[in-house]
């Protein structure tokens, strides 16, 4: 899936988990493509999408290329 649909999928995740829809909406966030360090193959890919809240508080959504939410 393209970055935006994936943004697009953590913010419902994260809504659904009990966050407020404008305080998700409000985040800061940022993605990464990424694989874990030990995976030195790049077979497992994940989108890890952070978001930052206006309070300093965190939140973290990992998903497989496809969308489904780890």
């Amino acid at each position: 899936i393209a970055p935006e649909e994936a943004l697009r999928i953590a913010e419902e995740h994260l809504i659904s988990q009990g966050h407020d829809k404008d305080t998700v909406e409000d985040a800061w966030r940022v993605w990464h493509y990424m694989t874990h360090a030990s995976d030195v193959n790049r077979e497992d890919m994940t989108y890890c999408i952070t978001f930052r809240f206006a309070d300093g508080s965190e939140a973290y959504v990992f998903l497989t290329p496809e969308g489904t939410v780890r």
